[in-house]
C-alpha cells in the first residue's frame, strides 16, 4: 500500500507523488548516498581546498571524503547541492547526474523530494 499526500497537492493544483514509487527510482545504495547528503555540509564539495587543508592544520575539522563509487559520489554532490541551493540547481549540475547513469526524471523528482522535506514556516517550522 502506498501513502499519497493530498493536502498540499490539492493547494498547489499539482500531481501528488506516491512514496512507494519514488522509492522504487533508486536503489538501497543510492538512497544511503542521499542520506549522506542530509549530514555533510559544503566543505565535502571540495575536501581539499585550500580553505579546507587550512581548517584542518588549524583546527583538525576534516571536510567530509567523496565516495568511492564515483556513480554514487555524483548522486550525493547533486543531492547536497540541490539541500543546500534549494533548488537553484546549475544546468551542468543535472547534466553530471544524467551522464552518471541516472534520468532527469530521477533528478526531478530527487529535487521534489528535498524541497518537500525542508522545514517551512507554512508547515509550523521555527526554522
Amino acid at each position: 500500500m502506498a501513502f499519497m499526500e493530498f493536502t498540499e497537492a490539492a493547494a498547489t493544483g499539482a500531481q501528488p507523488i506516491v512514496a512507494s514509487k519514488a522509492l522504487s527510482l533508486f536503489e538501497r545504495a543510492e538512497w544511503a548516498a542521499i542520506a549522506l547528503a542530509k549530514q555533510d555540509d559544503a566543505a565535502s564539495l571540495a575536501p581539499d581546498s585550500l580553505w579546507q587543508r587550512l581548517r584542518r592544520k588549524l583546527f583538525g575539522i576534516e571536510a567530509a571524503r567523496p565516495l568511492a563509487n564515483e556513480r554514487l559520489e555524483t548522486l550525493r554532490r547533486f543531492a547536497l547541492i540541490a539541500r543546500l541551493r534549494r533548488r537553484r540547481i546549475d544546468h551542468h549540475e543535472i547534466a553530471r547526474l544524467v551522464s552518471a547513469g541516472f534520468s532527469a526524471f530521477q533528478a526531478d523528482v530527487l529535487l521534489a523530494l528535498i524541497d518537500d522535506a525542508r522545514p517551512s514556516a507554512a508547515k509550523g517550522s521555527l526554522a
